[in-house]
């Protein structure tokens, strides 16, 4: 068993066995959405979830750990598989707050408000999206030049979380 510290483990994919995708997601999706589904094959296992699962864990880092598992559970999502997706976005929350970088934090908290948002748990998916929009501001009011912040601040996913703070 890889140990990253002492406080994460090893990641479970390596561990569990994986259930087949119940086919291409149904309804429209759009950005991150998107580019996880289009990644995974309509039954079986997740192609670009797996590779950065494989390279973050032979590299050990942590950061591209939490992208392959929120990916993991983003795309569970997709298939609306809702125990798994919850899951692999908890883990993923988990090991974003005890890294501390504020990118992987805010977009897991994001997906994580998706999950809830799409489990009807409205209080639940708005709570997290405000902790995602105060990462995100905490990281805009460092960011000196304003092109650079003006374009984090354009970006679809910042977008998303302010509007769904709210």
């Amino acid at each position: 068993m890889v140990r990253w510290s002492s406080q994460i483990s090893t990641p479970r994919s390596a561990d569990r066995a994986r259930s087949p995708g119940a086919g291409p997601p149904r309804g429209r999706l759009t950005g991150a959405r998107a580019r996880v589904a289009s990644t995974r094959p309509c039954r079986g296992g997740s192609r670009g979830a797996d590779r950065s699962l494989e390279i973050a864990t032979r590299t050990e880092s942590r950061k591209y750990i939490v992208r392959a598992w929120r990916l993991e559970g983003e795309a569970a999502l997709a298939r609306r598989q809702w125990d798994e997706a919850e899951r692999w976005l908890g883990d993923a929350l988990r090991l974003a707050q005890a890294t501390g970088d504020p990118r992987q934090l805010w977009k897991t908290q994001a997906g994580l408000g998706r999950f809830h948002a799409e489990r009807r748990n409205f209080e639940a998916a708005r709570r997290t999206y405000q902790a995602a929009r105060e990462v995100v501001d905490r990281v805009l009011a460092r960011i000196e030049h304003p092109g650079l912040r003006a374009g984090l601040e354009r970006g679809p996913l910042v977008r998303e979380i302010r509007d769904r703070a709210s």
